[in-house]
This record gives structure tokens, sequence and C-alpha cells, in this order.
């Protein structure tokens, strides 16, 4: 009996290894304090880096390339395990094909945790917000009605038209972060990686994402079919993912940073923006008939792109969308955050509470 368990072991014996290997990195993405002081310095950080020096350049998305390559990889596995099913007196040889598939499957997943999911379980709030303070329903009444004034101001500077090219929007974007890092160090964004995705039309739209990390290339990917004035913080928040934050709910509070402090008025306007989207729900469930009368008499400009932003979602809204989310909510939830989707709403009350302790604190540092 051992001499046969042994044989199997042998015969698998890469199959046991890519276990091992991967019980060891689920292990480790636990460990925070690895993950904040080793893993992140000295892994990640570099590596990011590099990828986005090395395809950075390029005008496509390797990164999307390589998902393609990935889509016929699943197929060819799918049309191999029907094949070999049939196969009735080739017991063995099936197991070996099988443990074949698994092992490259168990290689991707390791590659997968090694370069993304161990990010997953990193939280430092608290580098950026010391307190803890629950938010009332009349600060987040003050901070929306804030907020649209300050939305409405912006609009009277947009030009008619946001129409400006890829290159100069990175310089800008790039400009919002090295503004933030003089505040936070960790946040020091180099080698820009920022690219149009190549499924944006019709699949991305339709599948209800603004953009998405390719963590094989450390390529940022923007739906290029959005409404131009979100552009800017949907972007910000992809570069956000390439400085290490895997929460959607952090990622999002980086890209309301950097938006703070950026003097760029299109970025401006579109995190305001966001901030509206975010936060009309929350006030409607505060003071209904209030919400009402503040966003009718938003700024013309205000009201026109908030049209054009339901007719968008509307145009693209459906069970394929609807689908999608629901994935994509089980995907976050499976990767430590129990909040899924939901937890993009997490960052409107971070940045609140921020906005409160720089104000009472810092207020003479900030720009």
């Amino acid at each position: 009996m051992l001499q046969k368990i042994k044989a199997i072991l042998f015969e698998y014996r890469k199959t046991c290894i890519l276990i091992i290997l991967a019980l060891l990195l689920n292990y480790l993405k636990f460990n925070l304090r690895f993950i904040e002081s080793i893993y992140i310095p000295y892994f990640f950080k570099p590596l990011s880096k590099v990828l986005r020096l090395c395809f950075g350049w390029l005008p496509f998305s390797v990164g999307d390339i390589l998902y393609i390559m990935l889509i016929f990889f699943i197929l060819k596995f799918l049309y191999n395990i029907i094949k070999y099913n049939k196969l009735k007196d080739l017991t063995k040889f099936k197991y070996k094909i099988l443990s074949k598939w698994l092992n490259k499957f168990l290689l991707l997943y390791l590659i997968f945790i090694l370069i993304w999911g161990i990010l997953y379980n990193r939280f430092d709030k608290q580098y950026f917000i010391k307190n803890k303070n629950k938010i009332t329903n009349e600060q987040l009444s003050n901070f929306y009605q804030k907020n649209l004034t300050e939305l409405n101001i912006l609009a009277t500077k947009l030009n008619d038209s946001i129409s400006i090219n890829n290159q100069v929007k990175i310089t800008i974007l790039k400009n919002a972060y090295d503004s933030l890092n003089k505040f936070y160090p960790k946040l020091k964004y180099e080698y820009s990686s920022l690219k149009p995705s190549l499924f944006s039309v019709p699949l991305l739209s339709y599948l209800g994402f603004q953009g998405y990390y390719n963590p094989l290339t450390a390529e940022a990917q923007v739906n290029y079919n959005l409404p131009t004035f979100i552009y800017p913080i949907v972007a910000l928040h992809e570069m956000a993912h390439q400085l290490g934050y895997a929460h959607e709910d952090q990622a999002n509070f980086i890209a309301f940073l950097a938006a703070e402090h950026s003097k760029n008025v299109e970025v401006q306007y579109a995190y305001k923006f966001d901030l509206m989207l975010y936060t009309n729900s929350l006030m409607f469930a505060i003071d209904s008939n209030l919400q009402r009368q503040l966003i009718a008499n938003v700024h013309p400009k205000v009201k026109s792109h908030l049209n054009e932003w339901r007719s968008y979602t509307k145009k693209y809204n459906g069970k394929l969308n609807d689908m999608a989310h629901w994935f994509y909510d089980q995907y976050l939830q499976i990767n430590e955050n129990k909040r899924g989707i939901l937890s993009y709403n997490d960052a409107v009350l971070w940045i609140l509470q921020w906005r409160m302790e720089q104000r009472s604190c810092y207020s003479a540092t900030l720009p």
C-alpha cells in the first residue's frame, strides 16, 4: 500500500509540488506584516514598475491579447474534457491528461496569487485616516450639498467638449499622483501604462465594467466607450490598482485622494461628478425631497452629463450586465472583500472622514 502511494506521488509529483506552493502562498497572504514590509516594497512594486516600463510604451494592450489566449486555452481544455470523456478503456491515459491540465491551472493560480491575489488582504486605511468616527446623516447631507456646489462651479470652467489626446490625459493624471505623493510617500507613481481596453465595444460596456487592471502586464485598462467626462476618475482608479491596492474601495479612495490634489478642472469635475453618483442614493435616503430639489437645480452642464450617463447605463443594462456583476461580486467576496460590489461605496465615507481629519489637523498643509 505504501509503495503504491509513493508511486502515485512520484508520478504526480509536479501536481503535488504546485499544491504545496499554493497552500504556502495562501498562508502568506494572511500575514499583513509580510505583505506591507516585504512583499509590496521588494516584490510587487519593482515588478509592477518593470512591467509598466516594458509594456507601457506600446499603443495596444498586451494583457488583453494574453486574455484572448487564455480564453482559447480554457476552450481547448473543455474540448479535451469532452473528447477524452468518451474513452472507456484508457482510464490511466485520461488521468494523465487531467493531471497535465490541472498543473496548468495550478500554475496560473500560483502566478495570480503571487502577482496580484495576495494584495486582496492588504488594508492600510489607517495610513491615511487615523480616526474611526462614524459619519452622521447631517455630516453626509452637508458633504453632498457642498460637493454639488463645487461641481456646479467646476461646470462653469469646463470646456464645452472634453477632448484631449491620450498622452495629455496620462500626463495630467500622473501629475495628480505626483501632487499626492508629496503627502503620502507610499503613493509614488512611475512609468505610466494606461490604455484603452480592446474589449470596450461591445463586450466591456454590456458587462458594465468601466475599467480593469491587467496583473500579468501591470496595464491599467479603461473602457473608451465611456462618456468622456467620467474618464479621468476611472483612470485614476485603475492607476491605484497599479500601486498595489486590489480592493475596490481602497482603489476608489486612492483615486479620490489623487483627484483631491489635482489642479486640473476635468479631473476635479470627473471626481465631483462621481461623488455625486455615489451619494445620490445616500442623500435620497436621508431627505428625498431635498435631494430631488438639489439635483433639479444643478448647473445645466451637470444636468446634461447626468442625462448622458443615465442614457449610457440604460443602453447597456441587461441580463448580461446583471450576470457579470453577480460573478464579479462573488469574485470580490472570495478574495476577502466581504461586501463585494457594495464596497465601492465605502470610499465615499472614507473621503469624508479624511476631509474632516485634514480640516481639523492638517489643513495648513493641504493644497
